[in-house]
This record gives structure tokens, C-alpha cells and sequence, in this order.
């Protein structure tokens, strides 16, 4: 069935992102192979249902002045959700740069033609009723001292966001495994002509595969909900969690994808060296105890797939990655303090 997902998503992406899904469950469960196929299949039909979800704000605000906008990490994650000033009955319209964290808005953009300096506005909604998107992070790219005073170039701004929304991620969901299997996340960002405007901040915001509304609240996560235990473990897999969100399509260059192997590696010795340094108790301490040790086998797999040439080479790497780091221990470890299992 990955197999197959895979073959549809370049053709029938709704098709594939359906078997996708359904396939990666399967494994989930049976502990078969074939996750990287069911993950490839949701990327590439979810990148091309992604792709005409934004076309058209993001051809809306390339004409803004001051360019595009994208989003990455820490700029207010602490931000309490704000309430639309008319309580929600058909929300606010507000400036795009005037969004911060914990915001949730629609991605139906509006602007005065007549105006060279005009603003691009969204609606501010409130996150218990149906919305395009939620914020997480919000930062500002001038802030990297390399960049200097010039337009880094977008490679390198795209780097910025890619790096910095991930990073802040875990802290606003508190728990990555929270997130629907229909929700990714993306980001505006500063293009060149709006950097000469003083544009630098990246925005980074949730949204939906298909296109459809968020429903059901807001993505944020809750401390008061998780016991301290269940907090300390997320904080120090949360990062991982993250990485493995922006493993590259099976379609990337080969140096892509081995690149974010060598991340995934030093990410996984990383996660396993803080796991050992917490002082773990009872039934939970044999758990981690078995978990780090699955995460430092699979360290010579992620390795490997950072050394590979080829992609037939990396992808059976990183499969095999997949397949050794522990995942099922991680399932008892997370029913055991009572997080997300699915």
C-alpha cells in the first residue's frame, strides 16, 4: 500500500495522500516496513495540495511593496491568542505585519490598488472558530549578524525559516505528536524588493494539507494538562520530533536528503545524551534506559545516509534509521505518561 500511495501521489495526489496515510498507520501498528514510502506519498501529494492552497495569498502579497512574508522561530511564543475585537462575528481585519504568535486568521488577503503603499490585511479570527491558519513564531532574519545590511538571497532566508520555525515548534505544541496528520506548517517571508523596505521578519504559521479550515481550537499545547515527568520528556524529544517533520521529499537531491541525515544523526546522539542526563524513575527509567539505546543503534544508520551517494543508498539508510530508533518503545514510554500515541 506505500508503495502504491507513492505511485498516486504523483498523479492523483488525493488518491495518494489517503493511501499514504492509511499505510503509514498500518506500520505504525505491524511494525512493517515501508514508513519513508507512506511518508514520501503524504509529502508529495500534501506539498501539491499545499501549492494551491497558498497560491493565491501568496500571489496577493508578492505584490506588496514590501514582499513576501514567512515565518520561522522565537519571536513571541509566549503571546496569548487574541480575541478579534468584534468577539469573532466575522473577524478583524488587520495587517499581515501586525500578526504575532497564537494568532488565527484567514488567508484571504485584501488590498487598496490605489494606494503604492498599501498593506496586506488578513482576518483575525478567533481560534475556536474555523480558520485558514494559526500562528506559532514570529522573528526578525536581521538578526543573523552574517546577513549584513543586503538581501541574503532566498536559499538562505528559506534556510533561516526552515531552521528557526522548527526550532520553536515543540515549545508552542508542547507535543509533536499532537499534530493531525492533515495539518503542516509553513511560513511568509521577507523577498528581496521588501528587504529594501526594511521587511525582515519571518512568520510561521499552521495550516491544513487540503486547504481546509482548522477546526477544533487552537494548536497550542497546554502545560497545566501534562504531569512534569511528561513535560521533561517532550522538552528533550521534542526537537527530534520536529527534524523528522522536515525530511525532504524522495524527489529532493540526493545532498538534500543526506544533508538532513547528518542533522537527523547529531540530533539523535544529541536527544540520547539528554535523555541519559535526566534522572528517570520506576518503570519509566527501564523505558528511556531501553530508548536511548535504540537511538544510539540507529546512529550508525543516519550516519551512513549522510555519507550515501546515491538515493537508492540514502533512502535504504534512512529507512533502516526509521525502523531502529526505538519508535516502539517510544509508544509505552508516551502511554505511560499519558501522552499522544497516534
Amino acid at each position: 500500500m506505500a508503495v502504491t500511495a507513492l505511485v498516486f501521489a504523483f498523479g492523483f495526489f488525493p488518491v495518494g495522500l489517503i493511501l499514504g496515510i492509511v499505510a503509514l498507520s498500518r506500520v505504525a501498528v505491524s511494525g512493517e516496513r515501508g514508513r519513508g514510502l507512506a511518508v514520501g506519498a503524504i509529502g508529495v501529494a500534501g506539498a501539491q495540495i499545499l501549492a494551491l492552497a497558498v497560491f493565491v495569498p501568496y500571489t496577493v502579497l508578492d505584490d506588496d511593496p514590501r514582499g513576501d512574508r514567512a515565518s520561522v522561530a522565537p519571536a513571541r511564543p509566549e503571546t496569548a491568542e487574541r480575541e478579534p475585537e468584534d468577539g469573532g462575528a466575522g473577524g478583524t481585519e488587520i495587517s499581515v505585519f501586525e500578526l504575532t504568535a497564537g494568532d488565527c486568521f484567514s488567508t484571504d488577503v485584501e488590498r487598496d490598488e490605489s494606494d503604492e503603499d498599501a498593506t496586506s490585511f488578513v482576518t483575525l479570527l478567533a481560534c475556536e472558530d474555523p480558520h485558514g491558519s494559526e500562528v506559532f513564531a514570529a522573528f526578525d532574519v536581521d538578526e543573523y549578524d552574517d546577513f549584513g545590511a543586503e538581501y541574503p538571497g532566498e536559499e538562505a532566508v528559506f534556510r533561516v525559516a526552515d531552521e528557526g520555525c522548527m526550532d520553536v515548534l515543540p515549545s508552542y505544541v508542547l507535543d509533536v505528536w499532537e499534530i493531525p496528520l492533515e495539518v503542516t506548517w509553513s511560513y511568509y517571508y521577507p523577498e528581496e524588493r521588501g528587504w529594501g523596505y526594511g521587511d525582515r521578519e519571518v512568520l510561521c504559521f499552521f495550516g491544513r494539507t487540503d486547504g481546509a479550515e482548522l477546526t477544533g481550537g487552537s494548536l497550542r499545547g497546554r502545560e497545566d494538562e501534562m504531569s512534569p515527568r511528561a513535560l521533561r520528556y517532550l522538552e528533550v524529544t521534542g526537537p527530534l520530533d520536529a527534524l523528522i517533520t522536515r525530511e525532504p521529499l524522495p524527489e529532493d537531491p540526493v545532498a538534500v536528503r543526506a544533508e538532513w541525515a547528518g542533522e537527523m544523526a547529531d540530533t539523535v546522539a544529541r536527544e540520547a545524551d539528554a535523555l541519559t542526563a535526566v534522572a528517570w524513575h520506576g518503570e519509566l527509567s527501564r523505558l528511556v534506559d531501553e530508548l536511548v539505546a535504540a537511538r544510539q543503534d540507529s546512529l550508525e544508520h543516519w550516519r551512513a545516509a549522510a555519507d550515501g551517494t546515491t538515493a537508492a543508498d540514502v533512502d535504504l539508510r534512512v529507512e533502516t534509521g526509521y525502523t531502529t530508533l526505538g519508535v516502539e518503545i517510544e509508544y509505552e514510554i508516551r502511554a505511560l505518561l499519558d501522552l499522544a500515541i497516534g
